[in-house]
């Protein structure tokens, strides 16, 4: 038995050549104090979940990495962070031999980093410490601690600095995650790392280094530590992840065995997590855990600057995109800006109250088939109702979160509505909550944007709303830029007497049905008209007479036609129409309806009548040109044969 006497200075002076590394450091302390009089010394480290186990001995009969029983005197020091200090081992219950020796005097003493019991300095001897001796180690073990605590707080700066200055030349989510991941694995030793971020319900791969993204692409909501530490806001840790009962099936043999799960706290609403993985023989402690907690909150909050500049950037390529898009393009690309950008946003929607309407409307959808939504329209009443926030809020645009949790959505979706085809409380029985935005311009609510989440009653946090908050003004001034846009379009397209499109709009209808009826096989009818008796009431009446007609006329037309055809003026009393859908059979009653409904028309004992020729595609052509050629020559074609009828009269 080795029965030298510990000195103090000497031990002090050891500290300056101990190794940086803390792995090093606990397996060079057996040597050091093997050379200030003790017989054995063990250092066991503590995982962050409470187990202990031998990381260096100076006797070659105890094994690395052996369990430590957890009623041992080394346990109950992790669990009390106090020293034991034993003068009989032969009679203490505690006392569990750990080398091939038993010794009478055992001393173990905490070793701290951040004020975490991260390891137990366990020394066993022949003979008593005095108190000097105790001191001296109580000393020693101390300024180990210190020493611990002092590198992992500068190995955090100095991970924080680099972040910071790696990442400023980042301009997407994706590649900031990809930069944080190499220097995070590097910097803390892990042999693989992957960023994770919530996406449609999953936890999906958003960047990796050491293992390909697509080995964990997706883990299902609440499975597995990702899910787990960002739910709790806290981050989560496993020796063994083959056998972690919390692990994903898939995974099992793709990561680890060491993992930590770090929850990246964007706005107390962690729906990012950043995974390290090790090797077995890691000593990962709660230390580290915390030096980890400490970079992920710096790295949230540069990823959320660097979000918030994308949004800004998507924001003005909408508006860039709004000089050259259609309107009904522009909405869907607000909307898909909306799902992208609105943290919990999985599905949605866009309802817009078109200038001069008095109902809302469906113009763009996004989880929802376009076809269940089409002809649905809400009143003011009705978007107020499910909006359910105060006039105030209504008008000041102020988003709110509804909860399945805390409400039947689909029920409330049938009660606050009172039209006559509501969506289908099957497509809402599903939403777990929602968020609805007024989207208000110069205190008129333009639209409603809703965004829909399947998976969490929690999805839409304070982070959601300040996000939204973002959006609505600058897409409120985009969607008045459209609607203005529109309106002077529309009033080019627009004949004024009647209200019908003109030539100019009608050609648009038709160049947008012969687009639909290409890609569908659809037919459709093209009816051209020309009044008979229209001359003779104008030069009879005169022109207000004859305007007077003109607008009759307009009406029996639309009054005739079904939902969805559109009529126009095409120049003097010559009227158009396009019949989506039809095929010759019905173009057949249409004409007749039409003729029916033009000549009940009497101004002042004078009728009108109508010459209409049809041309049908595919069968009479497949262009426009060709299509309006056809329905005129018919239609003069009738014309003369009305005219050479009444000469033989």
């Amino acid at each position: 038995y080795m029965t030298k006497i510990i000195d103090r200075d000497k031990l002090l002076a050891a500290l300056a050549e101990l190794p940086q590394d803390r792995g090093h450091v606990f397996r060079t302390l057996p040597l050091v104090l093997n050379q200030h009089g003790e017989g054995h010394v063990s250092v066991a480290i503590v995982d962050p979940d409470g187990g202990v186990r031998i990381a260096a001995s100076n006797d070659p009969t105890v094994p690395d990495d052996a369990p430590v029983p957890e009623d041992g005197v080394i346990a109950r020091v992790e669990r009390s962070q106090h020293a034991v200090y034993i003068t009989d081992t032969s009679t203490h219950p505690e006392y569990r031999q750990v080398g091939a020796h038993r010794y009478p005097v055992e001393l173990a003493l905490p070793v701290f980093e951040r004020d975490h019991v991260v390891a137990v300095l366990n020394l066993e001897r022949a003979t008593p410490l005095d108190t000097e001796e105790r001191r001296a180690l109580e000393a020693f073990t101390s300024a180990i601690s210190h020493y611990l605590t002092q590198g992992s707080r500068s190995r955090q700066s100095s991970i924080a600095t680099e972040l910071s200055a790696a990442l400023s030349e980042a301009v997407t989510y994706e590649e900031a995650a990809g930069t944080a991941v190499t220097i995070l694995a590097r910097a803390t030793g892990a042999s693989a790392a992957t960023f994770m971020h919530d996406r449609g319900g999953a936890m999906r791969a958003v960047a990796a280094v050491g293992l390909e993204p697509s080995a964990v692409d997706r883990v299902p909501y609440a499975q597995g530590l990702v899910w787990e530490a960002c739910l709790t806001g806290r981050a989560r840790f496993t020796r063994d992840y083959r056998t972690d009962l919390r692990a994903v099936a898939h995974l099992r043999d793709q990561v680890g065995p060491v993992v930590v799960a770090l929850p990246i706290d964007q706005h107390h609403t962690p729906r990012a997590a950043l995974c390290l993985h090790y090797p077995q023989e890691a000593h990962v402690s709660a230390a580290d855990l915390e030096l980890l907690a400490g970079v992920g909150r710096h790295l949230a909050l540069i990823l959320t600057v660097i979000k918030g500049n994308e949004l800004q950037d998507h924001l003005l390529e909408l508006h860039a995109k709004a000089l050259d898009s259609a309107t009904t393009d522009l909405y869907q690309h607000v909307l898909d800006a909306a799902i992208k950008h609105v943290p919990g946003a999985e599905a949605g929607s866009l309802i817009v109250l078109p200038v001069g309407a008095d109902e809302f409307r469906y113009v763009a959808v996004n989880g929802f088939e376009p076809s269940e939504v089409e002809h649905v329209r809400y009143s003011e009443l009705d978007m107020r109702r499910w909006y359910g926030g105060s006039d105030e809020e209504w008008a000041a645009g102020r988003a709110r979160v509804l909860t399945a949790e805390s409400l039947d959505l689909a029920a409330f979706s049938c009660m606050t509505n009172t039209c006559e085809q509501p969506v289908t409380p099957e497509a809402m029985r599903a939403l777990k909550s929602t968020a609805c935005l007024p989207v208000t311009f110069r205190g008129e609510v333009l639209a409603v944007l809703n965004l829909d989440n399947f998976t969490r009653h929690d999805a839409f946090g304070g982070d959601s709303l300040r996000t939204l908050a973002q959006f609505g003004p600058p897409v409120a001034v985009l969607l008045a830029a459209a609607q203005h846009r529109d309106e002077i379009t529309r009033a080019s397209r627009t004949d004024p007497l009647t209200g019908l499109v003109n030539r100019e709009g009608f050609q648009v209808h038709l160049e947008q049905q012969l687009g639909r009826s290409g890609r569908s096989a659809e037919p459709f009818t093209l009816p051209s008209m020309d009044l008979t008796g229209f001359k003779q009431v104008n030069d009879s009446l005169g022109h207000a007479v004859g305007d007077e007609a003109l607008v009759r006329v307009a009406r029996a037309l639309v009054g005739s036609s079904r939902q969805g055809d559109v009529v126009g003026r095409w120049g003097g009393d010559e009227f158009v129409a396009l019949l989506p859908a039809a095929g010759p059979l019905d173009a057949e009653r249409a004409v007749e309806r039409l003729e029916t409904a033009v000549a009940s028309i009497e101004l002042h004992s004078h009728r009108l009548g109508v010459d209409i020729g049809i041309a049908t595609y595919p069968e009479d052509g497949v262009d426009l040109p060709e299509l309006l050629r056809v329905a005129d020559a018919r239609m003069y074609a009738r014309k003369a044969r009305h005219k050479g009828a009444l000469r033989s009269a």
